[in-house]
């Protein structure tokens, strides 16, 4: 049954009123299908299993919360179902052995139980993370959102270096030089900003930090999905990736306002991070991050066409192209 299902989900594609559905299974049914195989590494005869599918995107894979039959969580499993996905989940499971390793307190992230791998699925399987409380108010809610953007970037960081020599800095020049006359744009866009910033203040990054993937509390934060997790771009990267998918996904904002929004209040946005740099290294850092992130979007875009976002064409290339970029020119704002 299970196999059916998953094929329809991550194959053919499921309606979006379709997307979330809940089957029960048991293990010895078929001790050799995928999901027999997660049950036995979780050590139980059957489970109730609930699947999401997210809204259609280059890198979307089926969710699996496998629950007991009182419906209590056992695990919570992400399914790579192509290339792009499979490298995604084996990705993260490098990544939160890395996050677990460091054990920094105050960042909590799921457990690896075990990473599946069968019938040409890659299957990450994670425990469930209690609730760790009430999330806080808005300003303390800042106040955390930095320190775990800290914590993320304590694991490999920071230190000042020669940011575009790195192996980050050379995968996002080749990502662009795949993507066609926009890519080329913004080639030299990063090209710029390596004769006027050669040397930037580089760490660890999540990749993904988006309202939707973390939880503030009293204690610190708890932080999902890191599959975009990488040594190497710019500290103060995913402070802006959380600032602007805010604007984006949460408030509805336009996407070109919000992307000059990310380059105007930089300066402001990572003073707490950037204490001894000037407003021009800020909004240097936010240019080579909305750079990162257009590489992302055209990527996508190869598999997805239809994404809207994807076409950084028409907002986050022009708010590239029309800032200024001599430093003489944004100096960080005075604070109240």
């Amino acid at each position: 049954m299970f196999r059916a299902l998953a094929t329809a989900a991550v194959v053919s594609g499921l309606p979006a009123r379709l997307s979330a559905c809940a089957v029960p299974v048991r293990a010895d049914d078929d001790r050799s299908s995928p999901l027999g195989a997660v049950l036995d590494l979780l050590g139980v005869p059957r489970a109730q299993v609930t699947m999401s599918v997210g809204p259609p995107r280059a890198n979307r894979k089926p969710v699996l919360q496998l629950s007991d039959e009182g419906g209590q969580p056992l695990a919570y499993v992400k399914v790579g179902h192509d290339d792009l996905t499979r490298s995604l989940v084996r990705h993260e499971a490098h990544s939160l052995a890395r996050v677990a390793e460091a054990a920094i307190p105050t960042l909590r992230c799921p457990d690896v139980l075990g990473l599946v791998e069968r019938e040409g699925l890659a299957m990450l399987v994670l425990a469930p993370l209690p609730f760790p409380g009430r999330a806080l108010p808005s300003r303390r809610a800042q106040e955390a959102l930095v320190r775990c953007v800290a914590d993320v970037a304590s694991i490999s960081g920071p230190r000042r270096s020669s940011w575009s020599t790195g192996p980050w800095a050379q995968r996002l020049r080749a990502s662009l030089a795949d993507s066609g006359p926009t890519g080329g744009r913004l080639l030299e866009q990063l090209a710029t900003l390596t004769d006027l910033h050669p040397d930037l203040i580089t760490s660890t990054w999540h990749g993904d930090l988006n309202p939707g993937n973390v939880l503030l509390h009293q204690g610190g934060a708890v932080v999902w999905d890191w599959e975009r997790f990488e040594d190497g771009p710019p500290l103060g990267a995913d402070l802006l990736h959380h600032h602007l998918s805010r604007s984006l996904f949460v408030r509805g904002q336009d996407p070109a306002a919000s992307a000059r929004s990310s380059l105007e209040t930089a300066p402001d946005l990572l003073a707490p991070l950037l204490p001894a740099a000037d407003g021009q290294e800020a909004v240097a850092v936010a240019r080579i991050y909305l750079v990162a992130l257009a590489a992302r979007y055209l990527e996508d875009r190869r598999d997805n066409p239809t994404s809207p976002v994807a076409r950084v064409e028409d907002w986050l290339l022009p708010a590239l192209e029309r800032a200024p970029t001599t430093p003489h020119t944004t100096h960080r704002r005075r604070r109240p």
